[in-house]
């Protein structure tokens, strides 16, 4: 009979114990949420569909040049002429990575800013911007940059020499 009552026990706190945590998961979770600007988390994370240059900035084009793309044609340079002391590039990913690198002429570049896009309003995160940074004497070269998806280890999607003219 004592047994049964330890057993009895034991199973009675665990359970206290799960209650307890997946209280704590979920109030988390909701301040996760809030912190996000109430977008959802709760969603299957879409795998990486999409990764492009969508920006580029530099010393001599603080203005920054935004790359023209369509569904069909990626360009593999940029139009204006970047040069100066630093090199600013933002990417564009449709879907979630968990894995990001970048470089210029293969210095690697520092991950400067990520910033979330809900493309169709539902408040759900569809895709991020992330921009890149490079210091250093900079007059052309090449750009490559990977992004590996967070939910499909199989898809790291690459940028590869693009041009910064």
């Amino acid at each position: 009979m004592t047994e049964m009552k330890k057993g009895t026990r034991t199973i009675a706190l665990i359970l206290v114990f799960s209650m307890m945590f997946s209280s704590a998961a979920f109030a988390a979770e909701k301040e996760d949420e809030t912190a996000q600007g109430d977008f959802s988390t709760y969603a299957a994370a879409p795998p990486l569909t999409q990764f492009y240059v969508h920006e580029v900035y530099s010393e001599d084009q603080p203005e920054g040049e935004i790359i023209q793309h369509s569904s069909s044609f990626y360009p593999t340079a940029t139009v204006l002429d970047h040069g100066g002391s630093w090199l600013r590039i933002t990417t564009f990913e449709l879907g979630y990575a968990k894995t990001r690198v970048a470089t210029f002429n293969n210095s690697s570049m520092k991950r400067e800013s990520i910033q979330s896009v809900d493309l169709d309003g539902d408040r759900i995160i569809d895709g991020y911007f992330v921009t890149w940074l490079y210091e250093g004497d900079i007059t052309s070269g090449y750009f490559s940059a990977n992004s590996k998806s967070a939910n499909s280890p199989w898809n790291t999607m690459y940028i590869t020499n693009f041009r910064i003219r």
